[in-house]
């Protein structure tokens, strides 16, 4: 068994696509990548239109579930880029956030950890010396509720109705047992 299964083993609650056990690099980009980089900049406000259509999309689509899962909203004085769509499930909701994400993951639609979500929880942090202020119970809370679906410029109508139509077959199945 490796020591990345070992470690797996001893924390079942973390995804293992995303979790971190040991110390990592800080690499920086080549210079043949801030080329790339800098032709790419004139397209980036378009992108981002595009993804906050996207999310303003998925916002009006499943607002009628909004009992069962907290969508992404954009504060006053401040612009979403919406690199994904976070999705929150919430403690009432008659599912859990991995019922619905297995469930995804199952359509082919990709999902990932909000920011591997309570970082203390991951083995690499015996590593540092911390301190913790407070009980955390936000992070954990996000932690243990949220997840996010990838969005990007390339998605099409057809993309979003699909995550639109799973999560809402998904949370009628839970609710109209």
């Amino acid at each position: 068994m490796s020591v990345k299964d070992k470690i797996l083993s001893e924390n079942p609650a973390l995804d293992p696509r995303f979790f971190f056990y040991s110390l990592g690099f800080n690499t920086r980009p080549t210079e043949i990548q801030g080329a790339f980089g800098i032709h790419q900049l004139p397209k980036l406000e378009g992108f981002i239109e595009k993804r906050r259509q996207n999310a303003a999309y998925l916002n009006k689509e499943l607002e009628t579930l909004e009992r069962f899962i907290s969508l992404p909203e954009e504060r006053q004085n401040t612009r979403h880029v919406y690199f994904c769509y976070p999705i929150t499930v919430k403690k009432e909701a008659p599912f859990k956030k991995n019922e619905l994400v297995d469930y995804l993951e199952s359509k082919n639609i990709e999902t990932r950890p909000i920011e591997t979500g309570n970082f203390l929880r991951h083995p690499v942090a015996s590593k540092f010396k911390y301190r913790v202020a407070g009980n955390l119970e936000n992070v954990d809370y996000i932690h243990e509720n949220s997840f996010f679906i990838g969005n990007h410029h390339g998605l099409e109508k057809q993309h979003l109705d699909y995550i639109v139509e799973n999560i809402a077959d998904f949370i009628k199945s839970k609710v109209l047992r």
